[in-house]
């Protein structure tokens, strides 16, 4: 596929603006409250040094998971399963700081629309949030993948997505059963889509009273090269720039990232790294607390998704240095530093 490509002085102005992004996530003082609970250091105002500190702090003490998916996990007990201790108390605190408790509406006006592949209802969950929202949406691209649903999954979906055996099953049924249960009207098309060397990705384009709706499928990686034998977020994003990566460096409409509260940290993160530094789409996230589809949150699991907040803010100011490294533009960062010293 050909590619527009972008002036040094456009990566410039999306590198200073996604830097911005990404120190104003670093300095949330949402995060200086989880720290305080577990450290007494001092946090630096440097936020490249403060995120490594973060680091190391959310490494030692908020990772419940060690690896396993995060429906596999016992989520602790005592004060981190208990909403009501003080600590707890302190952690949701600190994380509506971060905006991981309360929902944040989408403001009106015209957006295209992202949801985010997940475990159990939350295709459909996403996908419902960012349609009641009072926007414009015109064209949603659902991103998933071939993960395997385990049997409980495959009965918390069994009333939308019967027969349902992996995450782009639920992602297809999400939107079927989204628009015919409101009476809307939808044609479907499918393909396969060749997106890198030896790579195919399959394509479901829904055409909608809304616009188009595309279910994007990324294959599973080569795990003897990646380590993992199915795609993830980054993989899914990738999916998106290669698909649609013209149409978000000239449309003139914001991305909105459709999500639930507890995950929006790393996943905005994640899709200003992927799409935004890359392509100078502008994104926002909506999203939805935990009481809009009857679920509750423990403290341990606000925690893991902090540090998942941490390590995706890593990663994105790793691609931030790159893209300025890559584009020969090695005095930005120092002049965004200087700038904000000054």
């Amino acid at each position: 596929m050909h590619e527009l490509h972008q002036s040094a002085e456009t990566q410039l102005t999306i590198a200073e603006h996604v830097n911005n992004r990404f120190e104003q996530a670093v300095m949330n003082p949402g995060f200086a409250d989880l720290a305080s609970l577990f450290s007494e250091e001092e946090l630096s105002n440097d936020p490249r040094e403060r995120l490594a500190q973060l680091r190391r702090i959310g490494t030692e003490n908020w990772d419940f998971r060690k690896g396993a998916e995060r429906q596999a996990v016992q989520w602790g007990d005592g004060v981190f399963a208990n909403p009501q201790s003080e600590v707890g108390k302190a952690v949701f605190a600190g994380a509506t700081k971060l905006g991981m408790v309360e929902p944040t509406p989408l403001a009106e006006g015209d957006y295209d629309m992202v949801v985010l592949g997940g475990a159990n209802r939350s295709p459909l969950e996403r996908l419902e949030w960012g349609l009641e929202q009072p926007a414009r949406v015109h064209t949603i691209f659902m991103l998933g993948s071939t993960r395997k649903l385990s049997d409980a999954e495959k009965n918390a979906t069994a009333d939308f997505a019967p027969g349902a055996e992996t995450e782009y099953d639920l992602m297809r049924a999400a939107v079927s059963s989204t628009f015919q249960e409101s009476g809307r009207e939808f044609t479907l098309t499918r393909a396969a889509y060749a997106y890198s060397s030896g790579e195919v990705a399959k394509v479901d384009r829904y055409a909608t009273d809304v616009g188009n709706v595309y279910v994007l499928c990324a294959p599973a990686p080569d795990k003897a090269a990646t380590g993992r034998d199915r795609a993830n977020t980054s993989d899914t994003y990738r999916l998106l720039r290669t698909f649609a990566g013209n149409y978000l460096r000239t449309s003139d409409r914001k991305l909105a990232l459709s999500t639930n509260a507890f995950f929006s940290g790393f996943q905005e993160a994640d899709v200003l790294a992927e799409i935004t530094l890359p392509t100078g789409a502008e994104v926002t996230c909506t999203s939805f607390a935990a009481a809009y589809t009857g679920k509750t949150r423990l403290p341990s699991q606000l925690l893991q998704e902090a540090l998942s907040y941490v390590n995706s803010l890593t990663k994105l100011d790793e691609a931030i240095r790159a893209q300025v490294e890559q584009s020969n533009l090695g005095s930005v960062i120092a002049g965004l530093e200087s700038r904000r010293q000054g």
